[in-house]
């Protein structure tokens, strides 16, 4: 007798269980990524100026609604990613538009490059897209004195500029061995140290964005895929997905390492669904939506300041995430709803 009450009580917890599971996967609002990015967009959009030039984002006080605009500092002045995102949401969502914001901002950089070297020096990557793109020889043209220099920078500087992504390309445009072997002395000096004590994770990724996977793409060598893998292996961005604690910045280099592991890695599969799990993060933890309301519902990515009791919205960060979900256009996410 009591076996059989058992067996009714286990079936009636199970049956619970299967609709509660039914409930949160069908009625739990979905969004696509392709979605999440043409929003984002909007916010973007704000930051954009009708010359090609961008403002850096907005510094928010937390329950004024004053927000004032950020500038470009002049001496990084980097717009790469805006560059990509309303690029990958062109090519995503077939809206001519957003190319043209795109093709309007790589001008405004290109012609910025003539005074300020800085601009050239910041914004090699998709400079060097552009003309693997359109094969216009003006794009490469622009960054020849920046292309030298990155032959020479330290390799600290090689990570700190972010500039492992743009000697790849580089070396892809050109097939000029010297950028491919700068690449691979960067890269084998950093693995002498890996991998990286737990308290370094946030310069580990660093290291695995702008240097090992860029030296991978360059040199197929294996050894750099194998440490990148062992690195995400043993960390979960996901579960280590805290602003208090990791930069956002680090959390999207993380994800864009992840993004580029799905399609270099025999575990491809693995990265893109750590990588899905880690943009659902940012939706719950980072976007302002008017469903999830963190400061007036503009659809921009940000973080609050507890110092200082203001909310950061940065152009950069939004361009990039705008890249990451247009690369998961048609994935699914949930709608943060509070």
């Amino acid at each position: 007798m009591l076996r059989i009450r058992f067996n009714i009580i286990l079936m009636a917890l199970l049956a619970v269980l299967a609709v509660g599971l039914w409930y949160s996967f069908f009625r739990t609002p979905k969004i696509t990524g392709l979605e999440v990015a043409i929003k984002t967009s909007s916010f973007l959009d704000k930051t954009f100026q009708t010359d090609g030039s961008m403002i850096s984002g907005f510094v928010c006080q937390m329950g004024t609604g004053i927000c004032n605009p950020m500038v470009v500092n002049a001496n990084r002045p980097d717009l790469s990613e805006v560059i990509n995102g309303y690029y990958e949401l062109a090519k995503a969502s077939g809206d001519g538009s957003y190319r043209a914001k795109s093709d309007q901002i790589i001008d405004f950089v290109l012609n910025e490059c003539r005074t300020n070297f800085h601009m050239c020096d910041w914004n090699i990557s998709p400079i060097v897209g552009y003309y693997l793109d359109t094969k216009d020889k003006k794009y490469l043209d622009a960054i020849f004195s920046s292309a030298k220099k990155l032959l020479v920078l330290s390799n600290q500087d090689l990570i700190d500029q972010n500039a492992g992504n743009g000697i790849a390309l580089l070396y892809q445009a050109t097939g000029d061995e010297r950028y491919k072997k700068r690449l691979s002395e960067a890269a084998d000096e950093e693995l002498l140290n890996w991998p990286r004590s737990q308290e370094q994770f946030e310069y580990s990724i660093r290291v695995i964005w702008s240097i090992f996977i860029p030296a991978y793409a360059g040199t197929k060598d294996q050894k750099y895929l194998a440490a990148s893998e062992q690195f995400f292996d043993n960390f979960n961005l996901r579960e280590n997905f805290d602003l208090n604690r990791l930069s956002l910045e680090s959390i999207i280099k993380g994800t864009d390492a992840l993004m580029n592991l799905s399609e270099m890695s025999d575990h491809g599969a693995v990265y893109k669904t750590q990588a899905h799990a880690v943009l659902q993060e940012a939706l719950n933890q980072s976007w302002d939506s008017p469903e999830n309301l963190k400061l007036n519902g503009d659809y921009g990515f940000g973080y609050a300041t507890t110092k200082y009791n203001n909310y950061v919205k940065k152009f950069l960060y939004n361009g990039w995430l705008i890249k990451l979900f247009a690369m998961m256009a048609d994935e699914k996410f949930n709608l943060p709803v509070k």
